[in-house]
């Protein structure tokens, strides 16, 4: 039920961009996965010590990455918009991405050597 519902979503979204080119349609996911990303940092940002440490505890996944299943999901379903609401949630958490814990499954080999002459891991 729940991938048919995906799926109907998916198809309906489309229809609403109309002739919107898939470069465009990334462009739009990106900027609202970038402002959505935002909406969190500000958020966490206004909140006090302690409900920073409450937020920290019960937060599943830093919202980059989330970005970095969503650009996958929309990679491999071929959806320029959901690939681009990842790179988006990715660009505005980009500061945290020490602290991703999904991240290394789906960064290309390139990516892992960077960041191990960078002395992160």
């Amino acid at each position: 039920m729940a991938k048919k519902f995906s799926t109907k979503a998916l198809a309906f979204i489309d229809d609403l961009m109309g002739d919107m080119s898939k470069k465009d349609k990334e462009r739009l996911g990106k900027t609202l996965g970038f402002l959505a990303g935002e909406i969190a940092n500000e958020k966490y940002k206004s909140l006090s010590d302690s409900e920073k440490h409450v937020w920290n505890q019960e937060r599943i996944m830093h919202h980059g990455d989330f970005g970095v299943i969503v650009e996958d999901y929309g990679r491999k379903k071929k959806n320029p918009l959901v690939k681009g609401l990842g790179e988006g949630l990715k660009e505005s958490d980009r500061q945290d991405e020490p602290f991703w814990i999904y991240s290394p499954y789906f960064v290309t080999k390139a990516t892992q050597e960077r960041k191990k002459k960078a002395g992160r891991r």
